[in-house]
């Protein structure tokens, strides 16, 4: 597998720079990464030697409208003639458009660039697959190029507001890793028909509820608090969000409580699942001695040596225990148990809670 060779046209853009990182991370190292810099010769010769093409480049939004036909179905028409020029049989996965259906220029562009790699399977019997991408969406995407969904993200993630014309608008979302995934599994695959147009699983979403989603993520962000993430699409938006993070701003303040011999900092928060503690309590200093009615807790020793000490409510009899950093383990306590814990080491007692 690893010695199949693959060209990548348009490898800089968005579907083509998570290709190229996917098959890298699947040992893939003969890849010929054809974008806007390379040169003819390095064209043909990427055609000459590829046993398999994605064809990614295009262009969707230009100046002028003849950019289309020059981007998409020109460039397609010319990747077909060098091909048959080197007397080459080779598989090609194309990256249309599902708005070839809607007769745009776009559109239009797009089903010429169709009809000329169907011919090449005709003329030569090579295999190819036709994939109609709807709005593709996933790290690296460019904001107000690529998809709304990037924009939303990136506007958000920096305090900008966003332009939401048709709240009701429904539209269909392709995640990229999905996309990725399908592409590989097409160069694994044989047998398959000559000429195969692929329908994608795709999400469908109102707008406004796309906008309120990624809102949501980060006001939830800012307060240290973890989404409910149901589903694949949730995931996949979330992920989305927290790819468009400026690098320059990974960091939201925790407020520390301080109190005699230690030092208590709430990390996280979850809706629906409780919340993840730090715990630095100084040598000599015990904490705790109380109990809850039905918040269940799990300590964690990362570092120190905890004495921690156990009974029921009403009960005399107390189970103590050690918990020791150079072996990692998880205390549970239930509710209706009272629980405190000791620095009985030298240096700082630090638990996750």
């Amino acid at each position: 597998m690893s010695e199949l060779r693959v060209l990548i046209t348009g490898s800089a853009g968005f579907i083509g720079r998570n290709l190229r990182s996917f098959l890298e991370s699947q040992g893939f190292h003969r890849l010929f990464l054809i974008d806007k810099t390379s040169s003819e010769e390095e064209f043909k010769q990427g055609l000459k030697e590829a046993d398999f093409i994605f064809h990614l480049a295009g262009v969707n939004r230009p100046v002028d409208d003849s950019e289309f036909l020059r981007g998409n179905s020109e460039y397609s028409n010319s990747l077909i003639k060098t091909l048959l020029s080197l007397n080459k049989k080779t598989t090609i996965v194309f990256a249309s458009s599902t708005q070839v259906e809607l007769k745009n220029q776009y559109g239009l562009s797009k089903l010429e660039a169709e009809e000329s790699i169907k011919n090449y399977s005709i003329t030569t019997g090579a295999e190819v697959h036709i994939l109609r991408l709807p709005n593709v969406f996933g790290k690296w995407a460019k904001p107000h190029y690529n998809s709304v969904v990037a924009t939303f993200c990136h506007n958000v993630a920096r305090g900008l507001s966003i332009d939401v014309h048709d709240p009701d608008k429904v539209i269909e979302l392709l995640y990229i890793d999905d996309l990725v995934q399908r592409m590989y599994r097409l160069i694994t695959r044989s047998n398959e028909p000559k000429v195969k147009d692929h329908s994608l699983d795709v999400h469908t979403i109102r707008v406004g509820e796309l906008a309120n989603r990624i809102i949501h993520f980060n006001e939830l962000r800012l307060k240290s608090q973890l989404p409910t993430l149901l589903t694949e699409f949730d995931k996949a938006l979330f992920s989305t969000y927290t790819s468009n993070l400026p690098l320059d701003a990974l960091y939201v303040d925790q407020t520390t409580h301080l109190s005699d011999g230690s030092r208590f900092t709430e990390l996280m928060q979850t809706k629906h699942s409780g919340q993840f503690s730090l715990n630095v309590i100084e040598p000599g200093v015990e904490k705790g001695n109380h109990w809850h009615q039905s918040k269940h807790e799990k300590y964690i020793v990362i570092q120190g040596l905890a004495r921690i000490r156990l009974r029921r409510k009403y009960d005399a009899k107390v189970h103590e225990l050690i918990a020791d950093s150079g072996f990692i383990s998880t205390i549970d306590i239930p509710p209706g148990v009272v629980h405190s814990i000791s620095n009985i080491g030298n240096i700082d007692l630090i638990t996750i809670m």
